[in-house]
């Protein structure tokens, strides 16, 4: 028994050049295009193949665990929440700057009991080997402090957690139950635990909040909708909106930057509502006293603003409150 390999775009091919001589013009560009479409259905269904298989990572893809507790928490910059150690740091500088006490407190021993002034005068003639021992040792417990205070201040400058972010990942741990009590329970210490989230404009990191919490609530609502439609139309996947990330009906998450551009389009609404409305209201008016109330009404309205939803300095208040 023999086994022929087959390749039918070859013999597609060959076919119609065969074809091609036996026929007119016409036929032999009807031929050619018709081979053409062919191969263009082809790239169409390989793309279409494709793209099934580059199926997109979902958070329950991963099995139960840190590995899918690390999905969740590479899923939204809000999730990246972890521990300070706060007192363990505390711990170490405070040992290390007690060591560096000791060394101090040994060199200047050592300079008081030294019988020779002309080796604390000329330290290229000095020949104690006790204070040379002892600076060499201050010079490296010094480098270990100063790192250990350098690393401290980079770790205090993060900003704290938001409170919903730190009970949104309680609430996935508590519901999955996939991850041991003791190794979750660094999420109960609120005091020390940080947020690697780059921090943003006051104004942004005030109202953002708000607003995700308004899109969650039409979202709890147009969820109850799509059952009531699944119920009359007794088609459990009616209108099945899904998580990019998850496929929980519990975990919506909305796109950073969307939600950073309709807050930017609400704080300029806001801002435009507070220049041109006292414009408009005043040339509306024509006593005198009134026009003073709508200033002095306007521009309480405007520092009120500028102090509660940015990190404006006192001066930058009164400079704003001036203008």
């Amino acid at each position: 028994m023999t086994l022929q390999t087959e390749y039918p775009d070859e013999l597609d091919g060959s076919a119609a050049e065969d074809e091609s001589q036996n026929h007119g013009p016409v036929a032999t560009l009807w031929l050619r295009l018709k081979s053409r479409l062919q191969i263009g259905n082809e790239g169409e269904a390989t793309e279409e193949d494709s793209a099934r298989a580059r199926q997109i990572t979902q958070i329950e893809d991963f099995r139960p665990g840190y590995p899918r507790f690390a999905a969740l928490i590479a899923s939204h910059t809000s999730f990246h929440v972890c521990r300070r150690f706060l007192r363990i740091r505390a711990r170490l500088l405070l040992l290390k700057q007690d060591e560096l006490s000791l060394l101090e407190s040994q060199l200047d021993r050592i300079d008081h009991e030294e019988t020779r002034e002309l080796f604390l005068g000329n330290r290229r003639r000095d020949k104690n080997p006790e204070r040379k021992e002892i600076l060499m040792k201050l010079e490296v417990a010094l480098a270990s402090y100063d790192a250990i205070l350098e690393r401290n201040r980079r770790i205090l400058a993060f900003d704290n957690p938001r409170k919903k972010d730190v009970v949104n990942i309680q609430n996935w741990v508590e519901n999955t139950s996939s991850l041991a009590r003791e190794e979750t329970a660094y999420l109960l210490q609120p005091k020390d635990l940080m947020t690697i989230l780059s921090p943003q404009d006051a104004a942004l990191a005030r109202l953002t909040p708000l607003l995700e919490g308004f899109m969650r609530t039409l979202y709890r609502v147009f969820r109850k909708i799509i059952i009531v439609i699944r119920s009359i139309t007794k088609n459990p996947s009616a209108i099945q909106p899904q998580c990019d990330v998850s496929r929980d009906p519990n975990i919506s998450l909305f796109s950073d930057s969307v939600l950073q551009r309709l807050t930017r389009s609400l704080i300029a609404s806001v801002v435009v509502v507070l220049l041109l409305v006292p414009i408009v209201v005043l040339n509306a008016l024509a006593s005198i006293a009134l026009r003073m109330a709508v200033i002095v009404v306007a521009s309480a309205f405007l520092i009120v603003a500028v102090s509660s939803f940015t990190n404006a300095k006192t001066v930058e208040v009164f400079v704003s409150g001036a203008t």
